[in-house]
């Protein structure tokens, strides 16, 4: 028994790393070529190229149940084809130890994944921001917040904040400071290369660096270079703005823990980071029930059927699980209803036709 589940693991896994190297090199060229167009103002080849590696961990977590179905799929279609699951029922082995055969293996690699989600993920994605973020300090920090499509934006009293990246210990790259009155006339706009951090002194907050200010009057805007430094006094510490201002994908389930606490210790909204803490915690569910579809349908549909079509639906249906995910977030947000219902219901309809097509296979 130990030769025939060593068979199975060696098929699956290796159908299953196949298809993770190939959709992280697919998505990782497209994010190479998406940067390029960067290349000759921010970067140099070896800088590109190391934001792009720097990606790859974030591409192999969240693309993990994809490539877990179509490997399962092609995996055992190998064996289904070669007739060697006909000849293992026909010896007395049953479905439901097949399954376990295949979910053994795929246990180690879910809990490989989730370990590099939590712990790896989080750490090279904001060094990666960073990167990315100290390329462009030297531009206009106006056109990198218009053409910046991540960064936080945050709301202090009547001022409206921005950041593109805050490091490990607090220091902020690209900041801007939109101040209002009380009456929501805009007063000024404020925008700093750099912040530094500073626990000493009075009121501890962030020196701002490199100003430039356009300032809104009745009849006329004036914009220039701030002379001298200023300073940015915020209730908030450098532990929490390094999380709040991370890509809630990239953040680990500690720091959406932490963050939701406190939204809704501030009273704000915190679906938008429930329904990312949802996905991350199901996420292993999401991608055993996965498995199960795709070995109910190698005994099942797709028993007899070519490798090509097996490899069309499993991309297919992986589509349709990613599809239905993305259209009940966003609609649980809208609409109000529990962020886990919307992450749980994909995954009980996996978990309930993988199991009913295995029943029927008995």
């Amino acid at each position: 028994m130990k030769h025939l589940n060593a068979h199975i693991a060696k098929h699956v896994l290796s159908a299953v790393m196949l298809v993770i190297v190939a959709l992280t090199g697919l998505f990782a060229v497209v994010l190479f070529a998406d940067e390029l167009g960067d290349a000759p103002d921010h970067y140099n080849i070896f800088n590109l190229a190391l934001y792009v590696a720097m990606r790859v961990p974030g591409m192999v977590v969240a693309n993990a149940g994809f490539a877990m179905l179509i490997g399962c799929l092609l995996g055992l279609g190998v064996l289904a084809s070669q007739s060697e699951l006909t000849v293992m029922r026909a010896s007395g082995v049953s479905v439901m130890r097949i399954v376990w055969m295949v979910l053994r293996p795929m246990l180690a690699v879910i809990l490989l994944v989730s370990l590099l989600g939590e712990y790896v993920v989080p750490v090279v994605d904001r060094y990666a921001g960073f990167l990315r973020s100290e390329e462009k300090e030297q531009e206009f920090i106006f056109d990198m917040i218009k053409d910046n499509d991540s960064g936080l934006w945050m709301r202090q009293e009547n001022d409206f904040l921005h950041f593109n990246h805050v490091s490990a210990n607090g220091d902020i790259t690209g900041f801007a400071r939109l101040a209002f009155d009380e009456h929501g006339e805009l007063l000024y706009a404020q925008y700093a290369s750099r912040a530094e951090y500073s626990a000493e002194g009075i009121s501890p907050g962030w020196t701002l660096k490199k100003i430039r200010m356009t300032r809104f009057g009745e009849n006329a805007i004036s914009t220039g270079l701030q002379a001298g430094d200023d300073h940015w006094k915020s209730e908030l510490d450098p532990g929490l703005l390094n999380v709040v201002a991370t890509e809630p994908e990239s953040m680990s389930l500690r720091e959406l823990r932490y963050y939701i606490h406190y939204l809704v210790g501030q009273s704000q909204d915190s679906r938008a980071f429930e329904l990312v803490f949802w996905q991350k915690v199901l996420q292993p569910l999401a991608m055993i029930g996965l498995v199960l579809v795709a070995i109910s349908f190698i005994f099942g549909p797709l028993r007899d059927t070519t490798m090509g079509y097996r490899l069309f639906t499993g991309v297919m249906l992986g589509i349709v699980f990613r599809f239905s995910q993305d259209l009940l977030g966003p609609t649980s947000i809208v609409y109000g209803f529990v962020p886990l219902l919307a992450v749980a219901a994909p995954i009980a309809v996996c978990w309930l036709l993988g199991l009913l097509l295995l029943l029927r296979t008995r």
